[in-house]
């Protein structure tokens, strides 16, 4: 306020100095260009700035006088920024009867329209400071008028002074501040009823003032009706009874003052007559007054204040006074009933404020309280407040962003004192209580429809007696004791890690699971149904998490879970669960997917604080909860549900989103357990009976002594798959399988040339493997497998180029080749390796033809096969094969003839053949020629 009047004081200085070039023109003997010109000559002298008149000429309207149009003062070459004064005319009337005896007397001056456009820089400098205004002021003035009022006293010699339609824009860089004036009005008259003593009165008005600083306030209209006396001699001031006006609402104000000897006195007070409350609040910002667009406002406000000011004092200003709300009503459209006041009394003074609340009440219910602040620098507060609100009265006061809505019947009983600079610090204590509470915010998973509330509540302890909550989707109670909880909900992000909230409490009831569904993943299409049933108690501090100890039960019923980011949903889960501090027993797990089900039963060991949803909980440096179990299941589909255990699946689950990859499928997590399963599909394989065990560490699965059935024989082994690193991962193995049918395995992994459908029988199995990778390609690439293969008996079934080739070797012997041949004693070394599936000495007995010997591979990606072997006859086959060249034998050869088997072309396409020049290997050499034209005869 102080700097608004100095500013004023310097705008009508400046005015003032305008007299000057009046005086000047009021020559009215000379031509007007030369009155002209003498008055821009002495203005530039005078204020040391540029200064234009566009014309001038001689009034008589209202008095004789002189009139300047279109006057500018600039500002200082320094400032690029607009004139410092323009003003469309500046009219002055002269005294008539003191201008004949050649004095010059203003009688009245007035500006119409001026601008006046003031700005102080960041280095303190402004555009409206006069150095050569203020050495013209006489040496006694000098001396009794501040500094600020210098260069106004320097040329006001005028009666009256009007300003019409001006505007003020003052901007101080330096210290944050703007004040715009539009709409500025001023009209005053001085009169000397004898020396060295002036009287003014007038009115000074502005249609718009705003003030702007950080917090910007709104536009007031503003104006003042004064009467003031000024002792040149005494040094002093008297404002009689005046009247100040904002926004349409009245103040008195009087006071006086003195700055005699050098040392500034004085006195004030301001009196508001009575004011509506609701004009009153329509004094607040724009946004604060949105909050109140539901609100019904009535009530009567008035205040008395008296100031003193002595610059001798240690503590120079010394205020008090009073202000009275009386009859306030205050309603919401939504709410039922009225906040009411009879009476609230503030008295105040230097350091000290007093507030007392008489007859108040809500919706007829009787609310009291008091209230006192000393020491405004450092203030300190002692309050109690009692009685019931609706907590609907709450609502406008909170965080919009949240959108929060509350309603609901508060009862409380407080105390508080302490330093408001650091609420923290501040002790308090009281009672609560709330029923038919209901409250939603964007902050919940959804709306609480019902809620009531008992505690007691102080800076240590939040000792809350009963919290029972209701939504849509079921019912909660909490009590118990909360320490420290609210020294962490007002602590600053600097100052909350080292507060340390603790409990110690009982939660219980059932909840909707889908009431989680807006906090899934909406991208993954992520879906949650179910009921959660718990009866808990909690115990433990923020800053020992490892000795977090809750127990209790939790169940969970008719859960279900969709995410597109799984292998397959959950379609049935049910879980009962006893929770100790170190300890879950999983009593009953049931999850049913699609596919597959499995049931879980056994003790997950250290689970707290590892599985704390909580972002303070780091797990690396807590302990890994580890689980033993039993796992049972009708179905298991490992193929389906787990896709990355199964090597080369070609579902790549590095390649997916971190959080695509469930913790439920990968639990991170250690483990050991034993599982059942009757049927279990694997790399789409059908095992059954399957026993076993299982060790999880580190994301690295280990089973052992597994035993089962597949291909109609039994299998065991032990398996390792390595997800340690998720990009590469690794699998390994060893396993046996007894008497199991050989064109089942075949048929699943084709290791002969003709695929399944051709040999039938028992095997023997033993081997071991190890690969690494998830595309179907890397882990093929990488597969190693070595092992042995035998077979008792069996059969071998023939078809196509094969059953042509060997069809026709046996009808060349004068024999029928049957399509099924018995085979005994087969044995072979499996491997895979380079991409390739091979056999190693396969020997067998092939029915009465003779012996089979046959190595080679075929190609994983390409399917060429690569097969070269032998037949070797038996000797009767042999004989007869022979006996046809008998006049080249002589006597005859009993020896068994071999013959080179190939096989080449494609897994699609065969192409076996025989290499017929070995018959003549069994012959000599002098008989090679003569045979080799019934050898093609023969063939």
């Amino acid at each position: 306020m102080k700097k608004l009047f100095k500013i004023l004081l310097w705008s009508a200085g400046i005015f003032a100095v305008l007299v000057v070039l009046l005086i000047v023109a009021a020559k009215l003997f000379l031509p007007a260009d030369k009155i002209r010109a003498m008055a821009v000559e002495q203005a530039v002298e005078a204020l040391d700035r540029q200064v234009t008149i566009a014309d001038l000429d001689v009034s008589f309207w209202g008095g004789l006088g002189v009139r300047l149009v279109d006057v500018t003062v600039a500002s200082p070459a320094e400032f690029d920024t607009a004139d410092l004064l323009t003003a469309d005319n500046i009219d002055v009337k002269l005294q008539l009867f003191p201008l004949i005896s050649g004095e010059y007397r203003v009688d009245r001056l007035i500006i119409n329209s001026p601008v006046v456009t003031m700005r102080k820089n960041a280095a303190g400098v402004s555009n409206f400071d006069f150095p050569s205004m203020e050495e013209q002021v006489p040496d006694a003035v000098a001396e009794a008028v501040p500094d600020e009022a210098k260069a106004a006293a320097a040329v006001v010699t005028f009666d009256k002074l009007e300003i019409n339609n001006g505007r003020v824009d003052f901007v101080d860089t330096e210290a944050g501040l703007a004040i715009h004036a539009g709409g500025l009005n001023l009209s005053t008259s001085l009169e000397v009823p004898r020396d060295n003593v002036y009287q003014s009165s007038g009115k000074i008005s502005a249609e718009s003032l705003m003030v702007v600083t950080e917090d910007s306030l709104p536009s007031f209209a503003v104006g003042i009706e004064y009467r003031a006396d000024y002792d040149l001699a005494q040094s002093r001031i008297l404002i009689h009874e005046s009247e100040l006006n904002v926004n349409g609402l009245a103040f008195q104000l009087n006071g006086s003052g003195s700055h005699a000897n050098g040392a500034k006195h004085g006195r004030g007070s301001l009196h508001s007559k009575e004011i509506s409350v609701a004009d009153l609040f329509k004094l607040m910002p724009p946004e604060q007054m949105k909050l109140l667009e539901d609100f019904e406002l009535d009530g009567a406000f008035s205040f008395d204040l008296d100031l003193t000011y002595d610059e001798q004092k240690e503590q120079p200003l010394d205020y008090s006074g009073s202000a009275v709300i009386t009859d306030l009503e205050m309603a919401q459209k939504d709410i039922a009933g009225k906040l009411t006041f009879k009476r609230a009394l503030v008295d105040f003074e230097v350091d000290n404020l007093r507030m007392n609340i008489e007859q108040g009440s809500f919706d007829g219910r009787p609310l009291t309280g008091m209230l006192t602040i000393n020491d405004f620098d450092d203030p300190t507060v002692n309050g109690e407040l009692a009685g019931r609100l609706n907590l609907a009265f709450i609502a406008p006061f909170l965080p919009v962003e949240e959108n929060h809505q509350l309603a609901g019947e508060l009862e409380f009983d407080t105390k508080f004192d302490g330093s408001m600079t650091d609420p923290a610090d501040m002790r308090f204590s009281g009672e609560l209580s709330v029923a038919n509470g209901a409250y939603s915010s964007k902050l919940l998973p959804e709306p609480i429809e019902r809620f009531s509330l008992d505690m007691f509540v102080d800076n240590s302890l939040a000792n809350v007696r009963n919290l029972s909550l209701e939504t849509a989707g079921g019912k909660l109670t909490f009590s118990g004791r909360v320490n420290n909880l609210v020294p962490y909900l007002m602590a600053d992000s600097t100052v909350a890690s080292s507060v340390t909230p603790s409990m110690d409490g009982s939660v219980e009831g059932s909840l909707n699971l889908g009431m989680l569904q807006r906090f899934l993943d909406q991208e993954a299409h992520a879906q949650l149904t179910g009921q959660i049933t718990m009866d808990l108690r909690l115990a433990g501090s923020a800053d020992n998490l490892a000795n977090f100890k809750p127990h209790g039960t939790l169940s969970i019923s008719d859960g279900s879970y969709h995410n597109d980011g799984w292998p397959e949903p959950i379609e049935r889960l049910d879980a009962q669960l006893i929770i100790r501090p170190d300890t879950i027993d999983v009593e009953e797990l049931k999850i049913e997917f699609q596919t597959s089900d499995m049931s879980v039963t056994g003790k997950l060991i250290d689970p707290f604080p590892y599985l704390l949803p909580l972002e303070i909980v780091d797990q690396s440096q807590v302990k890994k909860p580890n689980f033993k179990f039993d796992l049972t299941s009708h179905r298991l589909n490992i193929d389906s549900l787990f896709p990355e255990a199964v090597p080369g699946s070609g579902n790549n689950r590095a390649s997916l989103p971190a959080d695509s990859v469930s913790s439920v499928i990968l639990p991170d997590i250690n483990g050991r357990g034993s599982f059942h399963i009757d049927t279990l599909i694997y790399s789409a394989v059908e095992f059954t009976g399957i026993d076993g065990r299982v060790m999880i560490k580190d994301r690295k699965i280990v089973c052992t002594d597994v035993t089962g059935n597949a291909y109609s024989g039994g299998i065991s082994g032990n398996t390792t798959i390595d997800l340690s690193d998720f990009e590469i991962p690794v699998y390994q193995g060893e396993f046996q399988a007894r008497q199991i049918e050989v064109d089942d395995f075949i048929t699943r992994f084709p290791v002969l040339p003709m695929g399944g459908g051709y040999v039938f029988g028992k095997i023997d199995m033993d081997g071991s493997f190890n690969a690494v990778g998830w595309e179907p390609e890397d882990f093929l690439n990488s597969l190693k497998m070595d092992s042995r293969l035998d077979m008792n008996e069996g059969k071998l079934r023939t078809s196509g180029a094969t059953f042509e080739l060997v069809n026709s070797l046996a009808s060349k012997l004068g024999e029928e080749f049957s399509r099924e041949q018995p085979l005994k004693n087969a044995a072979t070394n499996l491997y895979v390796k380079d991409g390739k599936v091979g056999i190693d000495k396969l020997i067998t007995k092939l029915g009465d033809l003779g012996d089979l010997e046959l190595d080679g591979f075929y190609g994983i990606f390409d399917g060429s096969l690569n097969y070269n072997g032998t037949i070797l006859l038996s000797q009767e086959r042999s004989k007869k094969l022979m006996g046809g060249l008998g006049s080249l034998f002589g006597s005859g050869n009993t020896g068994r003839v071999k013959l080179p088997l190939s096989i080449g072309g494609t897994f699609d396409n065969p192409k076996p053949s025989l290499d017929t020049d070995a018959i003549k290997d069994n012959l000599g050499d002098n008989l090679k020629k003569e045979a080799e034209g019934l050898i093609k005869g023969l063939f």
